[in-house]
C-alpha cells in the first residue's frame, strides 16, 4: 500500500510542479508598464504637442489664444495593453486641472494631472468708437497711427454729456469703459490694456457742428424747362433777378467768382450773379450743349455734341476742343489735370447701338491721355475720389455696366452689370451709392455689394433722376413717389420726407444746414435739412428739371457736386 502511494505521488509530483511554474510564468508575463508617451491637440492649426513630465506625471502645453479651452479634444498615446481613462478623442474643459488614470495590463494605476494654458492675446485696439444714441448715429474716425479718434456731432448734441461705445480687440478692456457718459467738450484719453497687460492710450477729440442758419445763405440760382434763369433771396425765396436764356434747359447753373453760368440747349451764358447783366455767351453753330459746365484752371468746360470744348472763363473764347466718338450727355470731373469726360451712343446711334466710353484728357491742352470703353452709355457724371473714378453707365435696352476706373492710368480696377443707376453717384467712407431699382452702396475696393436700402417706401423710375446727395451723416435724394427724402447714410432709416407736387428730376443741393431742390411741379424748395419742414418755396414759369446751385453771404459756392457732397 505505502508502495502504491509513493508511485502515485511520484507520478503527480512533476505534473503539480509544471502546473505551478506555468502559473508563476503567467503572472511574470503580464505588463506594468503605464505610461503616457504622447499627448497632443492635432485638431489645432498648428497642432500642439503636450510636454509630458514622467517624473512628477504632469502634462502641460500652450495653445493659441483663440482656443477654446473649454472644449479641447485630446490625441493620447499610451503603453502597450494600458487602458486610459478619461479615453482618447473625448472632449473635456481643460479650464481646470484634468486628472488621466493610465492602467498596466497587470492593473497598476499611474495618474497624470493635465495643465492646458492659453497664450494671452496682445491685441489692444479701439476697432469703433461711436455715439450710437445720436440720431443718426456718429461715427467716429480712428487714425491708427496716432492713435487720435475724431468725430463731429450735430449742433443739438450736448458735449458734456456723451454716451460713447467701443468695440475693442478680443479680450481687451478700455477705460473709462463704454457705454459711459463722458464730457467730450475737452479732449479726452481712452486707455485700452490687451489681455497680455500691456497698454495703449487713444485720444478723443469730439467737435459740434456749427449752428448755420438760413441768414448765412444769399442767393440761390436755378432754370426751368421753359428756359428762364432765375436769382433768388436764399434766406427769404424773393426773386431777385431773371434772365430769358431761351430754350428748354435741365443743364444746371453753376457759380464761381461773381459769375454765375446757365446754358440751354444751344447758348451757354456768362451772367453777373448780383444783377443777372450778361458778360459773354457762347454759341457752336447749331451744335447743342448737352451737359453742365465746369470750372476749373481759369476755364470752363462743356459739352457740345461729340466734343469737349475748353473756354476762357473771363471772355468765352474757345481754347481747344476734343471730338470724341459718341454725344457728351454727362457733366466731365477734374482729378490732378485730368479732365474725365463720358459719351453716350443715344442721339447718334441708329438700331440697337447701346454704348459708351470715358475720356481722360489733359485739362489744360485737351490731349488725349487715354479712353475706356464703358460698354453703356454714360448719360450719368462721373464721380473722381482719391485718383480713381467711377462711372455708371446707363442702358434701356442692354446691360448697365458700372466701373472704378484708375485715373493716371486708366485701367480697370473692377467692374460689373449687375446694377443699373439712373442718376449719379456719389462716395463716402468706401462706399459708392447710387440710385438705381433701389438705393445701392457698393463697395469702392471691389465693387461688390455692402447694402441696399430696399423700403419699399422708395419708388425709383427713370422719371426721377435725382442724385443722391450726403450731409451730415444723411443721405437727401429725390425719388419718383414725388418725395424728397433723408435717410441715415448707414442702416436706410428714414428721418423725414417731404411730399412735392411731382416728380423729382432736380439733385438737391445743401448750404449751411439748408436744402434747395427743384420740382417738376414748376417750384424750388428751401428746406431744413434737420426737419423737413419747408422754409419757403418759390414758383417758376414751367418744369424745373436742373439742379440749384448758391452761393452764401462770405461768397462761398455751393454745388450738387461732382461727388455728390455739399460743396
Amino acid at each position: 500500500m505505502k508502495s502504491t502511494f509513493i508511485k502515485i505521488a511520484l507520478f503527480y509530483l512533476p505534473i503539480m510542479m509544471l502546473t505551478m511554474a506555468c502559473k508563476e510564468e503567467l503572472i511574470v508575463s503580464l505588463s506594468n508598464e503605464r505610461a503616457i508617451s504622447k499627448f497632443s491637440f492635432s485638431g489645432l492649426t498648428p497642432i500642439v504637442d503636450a510636454t509630458i513630465d514622467e517624473a512628477n506625471k504632469k502634462i502641460t502645453a500652450v495653445v493659441p489664444p483663440a482656443t477654446d479651452i473649454t472644449q479641447l479634444t485630446p490625441t493620447i498615446t499610451v503603453s502597450d495593453k494600458a487602458m486610459i481613462s478619461p479615453t482618447s478623442g473625448k472632449v473635456q474643459d481643460f479650464s481646470r486641472e484634468v486628472a488621466y488614470t493610465v492602467t498596466a495590463e497587470n492593473g497598476s494605476k499611474a495618474i497624470y494631472k493635465v495643465l492646458i494654458s492659453r497664450t494671452k492675446f496682445t491685441g489692444k485696439d479701439i476697432l469703433s468708437f461711436s455715439f450710437n444714441d445720436l440720431s443718426p448715429v456718429v461715427t467716429a474716425t480712428i487714425d491708427t497711427a496716432t492713435k487720435l479718434i475724431t468725430a463731429t456731432v450735430p449742433a443739438t448734441a450736448d458735449l458734456t454729456k456723451l454716451k460713447v461705445t467701443t468695440t475693442l480687440s478680443e479680450r481687451a478692456s478700455i477705460v473709462p469703459a463704454s457705454a459711459t457718459i463722458l464730457d467730450f467738450s475737452k479732449p479726452v484719453s481712452f486707455t485700452v490694456t490687451a489681455e497680455d497687460g500691456t497698454k495703449q492710450v487713444y485720444t478723443a477729440n469730439i467737435t459740434q457742428q456749427i449752428i448755420t442758419t438760413i441768414k448765412d445763405n444769399k442767393t440761390v440760382f436755378i432754370s426751368n424747362t421753359k428756359g428762364d434763369a432765375y436769382a433768388i433771396n436764399a434766406e427769404t425765396g424773393e426773386l431777385k433777378w431773371k434772365f430769358s436764356i431761351g430754350s428748354s434747359t435741365s443743364n444746371s447753373p453753376i457759380v464761381d467768382n461773381g459769375v454765375v453760368y446757365f446754358s440751354d440747349r444751344y447758348v451757354l451764358y456768362a451772367l453777373d450773379a448780383e444783377t443777372g447783366k450778361q458778360k459773354w455767351q457762347f454759341k457752336d453753330g447749331i451744335n447743342s450743349l448737352g451737359s453742365t459746365p465746369l470750372i476749373a484752371n481759369g476755364l470752363i468746360y462743356v459739352g457740345v455734341d461729340a466734343k469737349m470744348v475748353a473756354l476762357d472763363v473771363l471772355t468765352g473764347k474757345k481754347k481747344w476742343e476734343f471730338a470724341t466718338d459718341y454725344y457728351i450727355d454727362a457733366s466731365p470731373c477734374i482729378e490732378n489735370g485730368t479732365l474725365l469726360v463720358g459719351t453716350s451712343s443715344f442721339p447718334f446711334s441708329g438700331g440697337d447701338l447701346h454704348t459708351g466710353s470715358l475720356y481722360a484728357l489733359d485739362a489744360i491742352t485737351g490731349a488725349k491721355k487715354w479712353m475706356f470703353d464703358v460698354k453703356t452709355p454714360v448719360t450719368n457724371n462721373p464721380c473722381v475720389v482719391n485718383g480713381i473714378v467711377y462711372v455708371c453707365g446707363r442702358s434701356l435696352i442692354t446691360d448697365s455696366y458700372i466701373y472704378a476706373i484708375n485715373v493716371n492710368t486708366g485701367v480697370s480696377i473692377w467692374g460689373h452689370s449687375k446694377y443699373t443707376a439712373i442718376a449719379s453717384p456719389t462716395v463716402l467712407n468706401n462706399g459708392l451709392y447710387f440710385s438705381g431699382q433701389e438705393y445701392y452702396v457698393l463697395n469702392t475696393n471691389d465693387g461688390s455689394l455692402k447694402f441696399k436700402y430696399n423700403n419699399t417706401k422708395f419708388s425709383i423710375s427713370y422719371s426721377s433722376t435725382s442724385s443722391p446727395i450726403i450731409y451730415d451723416g444723411l443721405i437727401y435724394v429725390g425719388a419718383s413717389d414725388r418725395i424728397l427724402y433723408a435717410f441715415s447714410a448707414t442702416d436706410g432709416k428714414i428721418v423725414w420726407e417731404l411730399k412735392m407736387g411731382e416728380y423729382i428730376s432736380s439733385s438737391p443741393c445743401i448750404a449751411n444746414g439748408v436744402v434747395y431742390v427743384g420740382g417738376q411741379d414748376t417750384k424750388l424748395y428751401a428746406v431744413d435739412s434737420k426737419t423737413g419742414k419747408t422754409i419757403w418755396s418759390f414758383e417758376t414759369s414751367d418744369e424745373i428739371k436742373s439742379s440749384p446751385c448758391v452761393i452764401d453771404k462770405k461768397g462761398k459756392a455751393y454745388h450738387t457736386g461732382e461727388s455728390g457732397f455739399v460743396n
